[in-house]
């Protein structure tokens, strides 16, 4: 973690994301890291689940 100009920094990755936090307390960290994981834990859920349906639709005969 970084300090410059009275600003916190720490940068990290997730898989194909990388993430930085920048803030001006240090206590926050762990919870944003931990907030940025569950989000994108949600978000390949949502798309796993949103090609499903997709292919889904897409192999469904129209009368």
């Amino acid at each position: 973690m970084k300090r410059t100009k009275s600003l916190f920094k720490e940068s990290f990755s997730i898989k194909e994301s990388s993430c930085t936090i920048i803030s001006d307390k240090k206590s926050g960290f762990e919870i944003a890291r931990e907030s940025i994981t569950q989000n994108r834990i949600k978000l390949e859920k949502y798309i796993e689940y949103s090609l499903v349906v997709l292919n889904q639709c897409m192999f469904q005969k129209v009368l």
